[in-house]
């Protein structure tokens, strides 16, 4: 289901919760990104948050099963999953499509 929102509450809206007290949104791992993991400055003290995205396994695993057996893998990287999904958000919201469309 698509739902259009304004941008201000997607980008406050809380897209994860890692344990009972840490939700974390999308402007949390944009600004965690920009502004202390890459680019021009990465400061060597991330965010709590960014760092368990990053972390393997924080928000979960994947299983693979074959015939034969089951393996489970921690979930690498989830901050650079997160910050893809929000590009591709971003890339096909109407109102960018449509400044394209010009």
């Amino acid at each position: 289901m698509n739902e259009m929102v304004p941008v201000s509450k997607w980008w406050n809206q809380t897209v994860m919760i890692l344990g009972a007290q840490n939700r974390i949104t999308r402007k949390m791992i944009v600004l965690a990104a920009a502004n202390k993991d890459g680019g021009a400055h990465v400061d060597a003290a991330l965010t709590s948050e960014y760092e368990a995205l990053a972390r393997g396994g924080a928000v979960g695993t994947f299983v693979y099963e074959s015939k034969e057996r089951s393996r489970e893998e921690p979930i690498d990287n989830a901050h650079l999953v997160s910050l893809r999904q929000m590009g591709h958000e971003l890339l096909h919201s109407p109102q960018l499509r449509a400044l394209c469309d010009g």
